[in-house]
């Protein structure tokens, strides 16, 4: 959980590398453990990093994590 809210905290102060690489390791956790907290913050995790689509590191985010992650 706590991976998921960092990686929020970096989308939020516009972060990007870090934002993804914490997201990384919530997904992973996530895939082991159903937590509806992290969803939540993988869900507002999302929406921050939406306007850094075309930076690397995050559309290679959303691509690798497409079919687990609410996209808005």
């Amino acid at each position: 959980m706590h991976t998921a809210l960092l990686a929020t905290i970096h989308a939020a102060k516009g972060d990007p590398d870090e934002a993804c690489r914490y997201g990384d390791q919530a997904v992973t956790h996530l895939r082991t453990v159903e937590s509806r907290r992290v969803r939540r913050h993988l869900t507002e995790l999302t929406d921050r990093l939406s306007p850094h689509r075309r930076v690397p590191v995050a559309a290679e985010f959303f691509d690798h994590h497409h079919g687990l992650l609410v996209v808005a």
